[in-house]
C-alpha cells in the first residue's frame, strides 16, 4: 500500500534528520571506504544508546503514573492527567518532589506501596545501571562493572549487539507491561 502524502513527508523528515545523525546507514556507500567501518559502529552505538534511554524513560514515566495514582485520585477511565496538571498543588508536586526524584528512589518508593516481583525490581535496577553508564561515560565499557568483561553486558551478552539489544528489549518489555498494567490497568506492547 502506498504511503500517504503526509506519510511521505514524515519519511522524508526521517531521511533528513538520521542524515543529519550519521546513522544513514542505507548511504553508507556515499562514506569514504576507510570511514564505513568505523561510522557503521558509531551508527550501532547511537541506536542502541538511543533505545536504552528510551526504555528508561518510558519506564521513570509509568513509575510516575503510578505515584501520582497514589498520592492523587486514580483516574476513572478515559481521564487524562491535563485537568490535575491544572492544579498548583499537582504541579508542584511534580516539580519540587517527582523531578527530583531518581528512578532508583522512584522504584523504592512504588515497590513500598504494592510490592514488585523481584524479577522486575531487578530489570529496572539493572536498566538503571545500563542507562546510567551509556549516559555519563562516552566509553561505559570502561566502567567499573563492565571492565571485566570489555564490553556493556546485559545478562552476560553484549548490549551493542542484536542479540543483547533483543535480550535487553524483552526484558524491558516485561517491565514495562507489568508497570502499564499496574499504572493504567492494561499492558502496552511498544
Amino acid at each position: 500500500m502506498a504511503l500517504t502524502q503526509s506519510e511521505q513527508k514524515l519519511l522524508a523528515e526521517v531521511t533528513k534528520i538520521a542524515e543529519v545523525a550519521r546513522l544513514d546507514y542505507s548511504n553508507i556507500e556515499d562514506y569514504d571506504r576507510d570511514a564505513r567501518a568505523p561510522v557503521l559502529r558509531i551508527m550501532i552505538n547511537q541506536i542502541v544508546r538511543s533505545e536504552i534511554l528510551m526504555r528508561y524513560v518510558l519506564i521513570d514515566e509509568f513509575l510516575c503514573v503510578i505515584i501520582c495514582h497514589t498520592y492523587f485520585l486514580k483516574p476513572k477511565r478515559g481521564f487524562s492527567f491535563k485537568s490535575l496538571w491544572r492544579s498548583k498543588r499537582f504541579q508542584a508536586f511534580n516539580y519540587f518532589i517527582l523531578e527530583t526524584m531518581s528512578l532508583r528512589h522512584k522504584l523504592s518508593l512504588v515497590n513500598h506501596i504494592k510490592r514488585m516481583p523481584p524479577k522486575i525490581r531487578k530489570h529496572i535496577e539493572g536498566i538503571n545501571a545500563v542507562r546510567n553508564a551509556i549516559a555519563h561515560s562516552f566509553f561505559p565499557e570502561n566502567k567499573r562493572d563492565y571492565r571485566p568483561h570489555r564490553k556493556v553486558v546485559w545478562a552476560g551478552i553484549d548490549i551493542f549487539s542484536a542479540h543483547g539489544l533483543s535480550q535487553f528489549e524483552a526484558d524491558a518489555q516485561e517491565v514495562i507491561d507489568y508497570l502499564g498494567q499496574r499504572a493504567f490497568g492494561f499492558s502496552l506492547d511498544w
